[in-house]
């Protein structure tokens, strides 16, 4: 997987990391409206975020294990 700067557009599982050089954060993105995700991480506190707050990278949506 590749590590971008756009935010997710599908529902699913993304890995989030504020920089290169920081550690990895797993969140769920749901369904997107009006270019709005929000988001909840399972790595954090019960956080619910708007796209615009989480500037960094992202990978995935992730597969699920077969």
């Amino acid at each position: 997987m590749n590590w971008t700067t756009e935010k997710p557009t599908q529902t699913g599982w993304y890995w989030y990391r504020k920089d290169p050089a920081g550690t990895p954060i797993l969140f769920y993105c749901g369904a997107a409206w009006d270019h709005i995700v929000d988001f909840a991480g399972l790595n954090e506190p019960v956080a619910f975020m708007r796209d615009h707050l989480l500037e960094g990278e992202w990978s995935g949506p992730l597969e699920a294990p077969q």
